[in-house]
């Protein structure tokens, strides 16, 4: 893959990214590399169990800063779609 040519990467959390409270092998690597790159990235969850502060709270916590621009779950997905459609 020539990463060069990537503009946005769609990340998943939960068993990819971490597994509960520990962050997975080359987690900072991977942060480190997208913004090298310049490489906008976002966190897609299908998990509603938590919020999206609770995913704020637990990237900065691996000292990752985000806003929640950058989370997507699909509990908010959801309520965006449902907003806009009705």
């Amino acid at each position: 893959m020539n990463i060069a040519k990537l503009r946005t990467m769609l990340l998943d959390g939960d068993g990819v990214l971490w597994h509960g409270d520990q962050k997975l092998p080359g987690f900072d690597r991977l942060f480190d590399v997208l913004e090298q790159n310049g490489i906008q990235w976002a966190l897609v969850t299908n998990n509603n169990t938590f919020t999206v502060r609770d995913y704020i709270e637990k990237m900065g916590r691996f000292g990752v800063a985000v806003d929640a621009n950058r989370i997507f779950s699909s509990s908010t997905t959801a309520a965006a779609y449902v907003g806009r459609k009705y």
